[in-house]
């Protein structure tokens, strides 16, 4: 696949893209690469999910135009685009959870906890419960 413009990417000692500020310590390779020129196919599979805009690659409907030959090539299981999963907007605080505890009783509780996934049994107290939501509400705003 061919560049689609002038842009360097950075390499470790295995060959794997990875980020440099000037003066740091790690041995990189520095990869110039200018309009037209050929992209290893190593690397495309790697820019074509995190900037796509550096290659010549069509686009259409949610997902690259890519033959199966070249998804093979570049280790892809589809053109599509995949995003990491949403991450839910309401976050939640100890006291709001106190509070919906109070208004609403355990069963509200039981509800935010499933709907994260959460294991738990009907003996789970309602400080557990609070506890687990936070964790769990923590870690996935922190994409986990």
């Amino acid at each position: 696949m061919k560049a689609k413009q002038n842009f360097v990417v950075y390499l470790d000692s295995d060959g794997n893209r990875t980020s440099y500020y000037s003066g740091e310590p790690k041995q990189v390779t520095k990869k110039e690469f200018k309009v037209n020129d050929e992209v290893p196919d190593e690397l495309v599979a790697d820019l074509i999910k995190c900037n796509p805009e550096f290659l010549q690659v069509e686009y259409e409907a949610g997902q690259f135009k890519l033959t199966n030959e070249e998804l093979i090539r570049f280790n892809m299981k589809s053109g599509k685009i995949e995003r990491p999963p949403i991450v839910p907007k309401n976050r939640f605080s100890e006291d709001s959870l106190v509070k919906l505890y109070n208004k609403k009783g355990k069963k509200a509780l039981e509800k935010r906890a499933a709907k994260l996934g959460l294991e738990f049994t009907s003996e789970t107290s309602y400080n557990k419960l609070i506890t687990m939501i936070l964790n769990e509400s923590e870690k996935l705003r922190r994409g986990g």
